[in-house]
């Protein structure tokens, strides 16, 4: 890759034929080194070494002053141009070098930039991320001003894990396109996976603003709706699950949340507390009564469960049990519970 008049050939190696070839022989022996570019931007997209020794290169360039010798275009007509270059065997000049262009952007690499792209969502439907990676970095070199592929490239470290490093590449995608709504519902993703919560619904309420996107508007009010049935906020959930799958009808999932949601809001919990203090349930039906499929609602849950359970064993006179329930219902350390407020009021009477 070429980039910004830093690009470094190694070049002319002793055997001839293609770069990739005269890449991988043995012995390797390095014949010159040197620097081709212009003052801007400079990508290489191609090049072979000839039974001449000659290198020929072609590739894209935003530079004004791109070095051309003998050239068929020898100026710069803006918006990106193609330039063809060959170097004689040797590296210390240019035989022919020119540039291939219009006046609205010339970049050979774009097709084949988003044929990459292409094939790297594929490689994403198929878990296989790091091919996936390698095809979004070669998009990534052949078309530079694609926020597309640095989309996808971000997407694929998130299915990595990769999460922190993704957010480096949909900075750069809502650089080159600052509405770009699906970025910034991949973007919330990341940011959520990194436990910065509050960031990530500034982005899900981004792509609400920008609205330009129904797919990923919809995607970003399921993920809105997750994190307030996380902090317990029910109606607003609701809310926004209902919305998302409006919009978005064929998403299994969609579905999925809004009737968790659901069926939270219609739960009776802690309904069973209530019938064990009646006698009307066992205590190991009740302590089973808590589980949830929502992690952070089954640790509140057990919380409360735990509490609970203490007073039930209080009232009986059981005070020692009471205690350890007690004391058991704080471990988790579950943030903003009455049952933990209560439970830790309990622990300072009987003491």
């Amino acid at each position: 890759m070429f980039k910004n008049a830093a690009v470094m050939l190694v070049g002319a190696l002793l055997m001839a034929g293609p770069w990739t070839s005269a890449l991988f022989a043995v012995p390797l022996t390095l014949n010159y080194s040197t620097y081709l570019g212009g003052s801007s931007s400079d990508y290489g997209n191609g090049i072979s070494v000839g039974t001449d020794g000659k290198v020929y290169l072609a590739g894209n360039t935003n530079s004004s002053d791109f070095p051309t010798g003998n050239p068929y275009q020898a100026g710069y007509r803006g918006n990106g141009d193609i330039f063809v270059t060959t170097l004689t065997s040797t590296g210390s000049a240019l035989s022919y070098s020119t540039y291939l262009g219009g006046n609205f952007g010339d970049y050979g690499g774009n097709r084949l930039g988003t044929a990459y792209e292409n094939r790297g969502w594929c490689r994403i439907r198929l878990e296989d991320y790091g091919q996936a990676l390698g095809d979004f970095d070669r998009a990534i070199q052949l078309n530079p001003g694609s926020a597309d592929a640095f989309n996808g490239r971000g997407w694929t470290k998130v299915k990595r894990e990769k999460y922190a490093a993704a957010l480096d590449d949909f900075r750069s995608a809502t650089d080159l396109s600052p509405r770009y709504a699906m970025v910034f519902t991949n973007r919330g993703i990341a940011l959520e996976n990194l436990g910065r919560r509050d960031e990530a619904r500034k982005n899900y309420q981004r792509v609400i603003e920008i609205d330009n996107d129904p797919e990923a508007k919809a995607y970003a009010l399921l993920n809105l709706a997750w994190l307030d049935y996380q902090d317990g906020r029910l109606k607003s959930a609701f809310a926004f699950a209902d919305e998302g799958v409006r919009i978005l009808p064929d998403y299994a999932m969609g579905y999925n949340d809004r009737g968790a949601i659901r069926e939270e809001i219609f739960s009776d919990w802690p309904g069973p507390a209530l019938r064990l203090f009646q006698g009307k349930i066992s205590m190991d039906d009740y302590v089973a009564s808590y589980w949830h499929p929502n992690p952070v609602k089954r640790l509140r849950r057990r919380a409360e469960m735990l509490f609970y359970a203490g007073q039930y064993l209080l009232a009986r006179g059981e005070t020692d049990r009471a205690r350890e329930y007690f004391q058991r219902s704080l471990k988790d350390e579950v943030l903003d519970s009455n049952a933990i407020r209560m439970a830790k009021l309990k622990l300072d009477e009987m003491d």
